[in-house]
């Protein structure tokens, strides 16, 4: 009998400790919805790595190809020149188009590289023919086989002016150093290609948004680069320009002075929502594009306001709806937009940055799906969400503790949250 309670009470342990193991993986990388068993889950899942830097700034995600993407930032001290780092991001769930057709690919297993100095900002600020302090607020976009860095380039310490200039790199040739963890940087990747010419008021204090957009219905050959003007007030514009980035036209949208860092994607055809509520009182979506912008009111109620257009491209043309207000999202700070699928999403912080919200667009108005973040002793700064194939990826960093987050999610689980909050 003790050999048969011994063997009996090793097997109940063992059976214990792989129930917990399974348990434990899971719930780390899904957020189940328990109160429905019928939603399809869909994909969640949440990866972070902490720097060794005092400061952090400008965190943005740019894709290199389908399996890997460029963590990027200004890192530094505090009140010294920031220089320009990159981070392979190889996420384990991501997208190839296989004969037309989107297919799901779980692979990598090591899904952070190293942090590599990409450029110092005298390497850069040497390469401009001008009397530079610093560079800020980068973005970086894979066109072709080159990557192409904007920033904002400020011309005095004391004195706030900007110009945008764009740099340029080999995509290859990066994605080789960032996977090389023995090679430092000898030489420098990202080459003077352009300054973006404005043409209005000597060309300064122009800046950057957040996002470049291509429009769906034009080729590549076109694009669309929102930013907006800061002189006494703020002026949202969105200038078109052509392969060699030089503008072709600047629309200004509206005419509010506390609206600015304009964000525009693509509207779905297909609304998601026409599956899961009462399409009657859902505008038809005949537009092609969406506009929010980020409200620097001074008035703490208008502040509290989420403007948003809708808007239409065709043939290189650029027109807008008027500016209406979100009757179901309010003190947003910070935001970032995306097209995932048939879903537009929008990630948004609180007033206080303390909490990452995730809502989508319905047709007519943003509608709140559920808090994805919430920091307590933190700050949560610069969101940011790009797109590939059948996943979106949610980059932002913590303001104290110098972490970089990035979170994956599919349609299926956007679709989830949008039947759970429909029949609630």
């Amino acid at each position: 009998m003790k050999i048969a309670d011994s063997f009996f009470y090793i097997t109940l342990c063992i059976i214990t400790i792989l129930a917990i193991f399974i348990h434990s993986t899971k719930f780390d990388i899904y957020f189940p919805i328990t109160a429905f068993d019928t939603v399809e889950y869909g994909i969640y899942e949440k990866k972070q790595i902490a720097i060794d830097s005092h400061s952090i700034k400008s965190v943005n995600l740019a894709k290199i190809d389908n399996e890997n993407y460029l963590v990027t930032y200004l890192g530094g001290e505090e009140k010294e020149d920031s220089n320009f780092y990159g981070i392979l991001f190889r996420p384990s769930r991501y997208s190839v188009p296989i004969n037309g057709k989107w297919q799901n690919i779980t692979a990598n297993t090591q899904t952070w590289g190293i942090p590599k100095l990409l450029a110092t900002q005298q390497s850069l600020l040497a390469q401009i023919n001008q009397n530079m302090y610093t560079f800020g607020f980068p973005i970086m976009q894979r066109y072709n086989d080159k990557l192409y860095l904007l920033l904002n380039g400020r011309n005095f310490k004391n004195i706030a002016t900007s110009r945008i200039h764009i740099f340029h790199a080999n995509a290859n040739e990066v994605l080789e150093y960032l996977q090389d963890t023995q090679s430092s940087n000898d030489t420098t990747f990202f080459h003077f290609y352009k300054r973006i010419i404005v043409g209005l008021v000597a060309n300064i204090n122009y800046f950057l948004s957040k996002n470049i957009f291509f429009a769906s219905n034009a080729n590549v050959e076109n694009f669309i680069i929102p930013f907006y003007a800061k002189f006494r007030d703020y002026i949202a514009l969105f200038g078109i320009f052509d392969s060699e980035f030089v503008l072709q036209e600047a629309v200004k949208p509206h005419n509010l002075s506390y609206l600015s860092m304009p964000i525009m994607t693509q509207i779905p055809q297909d609304d998601m929502f026409e599956n899961y509520v009462n399409t009657d009182n859902v505008i038809n979506n005949s537009h092609s594009c969406l506009v929010v912008y980020h409200n620097q009111s001074k008035d703490k109620q208008e502040k509290e306001k989420l403007y948003f257009q809708t808007c239409e491209t065709n043939n290189g043309t650029l027109l807008f709806d008027t500016l209406q207000t979100s009757k179901n999202i309010a003190n947003a700070q910070y935001l970032s937009m995306a097209t995932l699928g048939k879903s537009v999403l929008l990630a948004y912080t609180n007033q206080d940055s303390t909490a990452l919200n995730l809502a989508v667009w319905n047709g007519e108005d943003f509608v709140y799906l559920r808090q994805i973040e919430e920091y307590v002793k933190d700050k949560i700064v610069n969101p940011n969400i790009i797109v590939n194939g059948m996943y979106a990826y949610i980059i932002y960093n913590s303001q104290i503790k110098k972490h970089i987050t990035i979170i994956t999610l599919d349609e299926s689980y956007v679709k989830s949250l949008i039947t759970r909050n429909t029949i609630l």
